[in-house]
């Protein structure tokens, strides 16, 4: 092994700098732990505990906030399997769990991670099916928000992939896993697990499945989704017939780039390396109804488990177009116009950042990733509540935010999902009027600063 590649046992012990690196440096969906190892207690790792990620120890803590992680230089490593005698076999499979987050600004030419072989006791090596796992989308996330295994700014998750080896068959074979961050930049990030390695002789094999492409409908040049299953790193992906710039996510994820065809439906194929494929008969439409497009959301943030009113403005939204946000449909959603959607995010979304995602009909959506956020501020201290004849009478430390102003939530339950009493309170002081009158009820108080 070289560079930062190390065997790591209990990876879910330790986490990305806290605060050095998380949240000053990138912004993650989750706490910045480490994932659990696929099997057992180790897993193979390119990055280095001292930090949690694949900057480098000796980077600069003193450089600019949400700067993504910059090193004092590109890194690089690589972990070498022992030898394989595939030398009776002519066709055999590489298996392995993978689980990884890296740049969001150029995923696919920066933190490149290779899969590759040699039958020369390593003086040449080439790729192993597509020879990389990194994705297509060339999405330009802000610095400070990661691409990983789970999806762009989303937690990463254990994947499995599937690579052919029949290149190599006949002979003893070496696989190497590399990685290359190309350049210093965007490097504090969670890094690459690999786990539960597997090369076997290559029996009858499962072709692939397609269950379904994802959006429906675009334009050349879109990026699309193709989930199913038994996909081989290699296959190949056309539209109606013509070959497509694509790569395979895992054994369930494909994506490939519109090819230029004219308007119309066509069948989407998956072939794998040893030919074996799946055809979804008329699963895509090239269309020129653009799809919608997210400019912002504003608020962009709430408080946890307050529902907070929104509003998405941007453009193409269909009347009947559905709203996520991390996946959840919030309530009163209003496509109001082609430019703007009204809706209320839910009290039960979890503290981080979070995607909101518009669909029209037609399956073409959009989405923005990490921009709505549940956080808990900096607020007022020492809240004070007493009764005055029918009153409750609040008072409150101003919050430490310069120009802040204040919203009064109320609830029956300490539990519950506040409600929205009133905003724009200039003052450290509100009166909630004749709440004594009603005698079987007990109220509690949450006040929030904000920065208008």
């Amino acid at each position: 092994m070289s560079g930062f590649y190390n065997v790591i046992d209990n990876p879910q012990l330790h986490e990305v700098m806290h605060p050095t690196i998380n949240p000053n440096l990138v912004t993650l969906p989750d706490a910045g732990t480490l994932p659990n190892a696929h099997g057992g207690s180790h897993t193979l790792w390119y990055g280095e505990t001292s930090t949690g990620t694949f900057v480098g120890a000796d980077f600069d803590q003193t450089q600019p906030a949400l700067s993504g992680g910059t090193s004092t230089a590109a890194n690089s490593g690589w972990a070498i399997t022992p030898d394989l005698d595939l030398t009776g076999l002519t066709d055999a499979t590489l298996t392995f769990w993978t689980n990884w987050e890296v740049e969001g600004v150029d995923v696919p030419w920066f933190d490149v991670m290779y899969i590759e072989a040699s039958v020369d006791n390593g003086a040449t090596w080439g790729p192993v099916g597509s020879g990389q796992l990194n994705p297509l989308d060339d999405v330009n996330a802000n610095a400070n928000v990661g691409y990983s295994s789970g999806g762009v700014g989303l937690p990463p998750v254990w994947v499995q992939h599937s690579f052919p080896l029949a290149p190599f068959c006949g002979n003893i074979c070496w696989i190497r896993f590399r990685f290359d961050t190309v350049d210093q930049l965007y490097n504090g990030f969670r890094g690459w697990f690999i786990d539960d390695i597997l090369v076997e002789a290559a029996g009858p094999a499962t072709g692939p499945i397609i269950t379904n492409v994802s959006p429906g409908a675009g334009q050349i040049d879109d990026l699309i989704f193709v989930h199913g299953q038994n996909f081989q790193s290699g296959a190949v992906i056309s539209l109606g017939g013509l070959p497509a710039t694509s790569a395979v996510l895992s054994n369930s994820l494909a994506q490939f780039i519109v090819p230029s065809l004219p308007d119309g439906n066509y069948d989407v194929m998956l072939m794998n390396p040893d030919g074996q494929f799946d055809v979804c008969t008329g699963c895509f439409e090239i269309t020129q109804v653009q799809g919608p497009t997210i400019s912002f959301v504003a608020p962009n943030w709430a408080f946890p488990g307050i529902p907070t009113p929104i509003t998405i403005e941007g453009q193409n939204f269909d009347p009947a177009a559905e709203v996520t946000i991390a996946g959840l449909t919030p309530a009163d959603v209003v496509v109001e116009t082609a430019e703007r959607i009204t809706c209320t995010t839910l009290g039960t979304l979890s503290e981080g950042f979070h995607a909101v995602r518009v669909t029209n009909p037609d399956g073409q959506y959009d989405q923005c990733t990490g921009c709505f956020e549940v956080r808990v501020p900096d607020g007022p201290t020492d809240l004070v509540i007493h009764a005055n004849a029918n009153d409750i009478v609040l008072n409150w430390q101003p919050s430490p935010e310069s120009g802040a102003e204040y919203r009064i939530y109320r609830d029956a339950s300490a539990n519950g999902a506040f409600t929205f009493l009133v905003g724009d309170v200039p003052d450290t002081f509100f009166v909630d009027n004749n709440v004594l009158s009603e005698p079987e009820t007990m109220f509690f108080y949450v006040v929030r600063s904000y920065v208008p």
